[in-house]
């Protein structure tokens, strides 16, 4: 299994300890249905374990469009996506400029889910 791992240099993460994968944080504002299942989703990946509380509001943004893209995809939603994506750590080249990088990390158990599966180095 992959791990993000933030370098020594990178601000420091809201580790999975202090907010457990399943606690996803409450959305600043109410969702759909289809909108909270792309937050749930986005906050239970990995990299969210660098994310922080000032970041709701962009995470917010982002399920929204997610779930209008599964409506409707167009180039406009298609780059917001990107660009938000982008600025969150959620491709290979962010998370090299945020300074997150992979590493292995053994499960703990074979129940654990979300970042559960993960564990910090460093």
């Amino acid at each position: 299994m992959a791990v993000y791992v933030p370098k020594s240099e990178a601000p420091g993460p809201i580790s999975p300890q202090r907010r457990p994968a399943s606690a996803v944080p409450k959305p600043p504002r109410p969702l759909d249905d289809l909108e909270a299942k792309w937050w749930a989703f986005l906050w239970r990946l990995p990299v969210a374990g660098i994310w922080s509380a000032s970041d709701e509001a962009i995470i917010y943004t982002l399920a929204q469009l997610y779930a209008l893209s599964e409506e409707e995809m167009n180039p406009g939603i298609a780059a917001k996506i990107s660009i938000i994506g982008s600025q969150l750590g959620l491709n290979p080249r962010s998370r090299a400029q945020l300074r997150v990088e992979f590493t292995e990390a053994p499960v703990r158990d074979d129940n654990a889910v979300g970042r559960e599966r993960f564990r910090a180095v460093g």
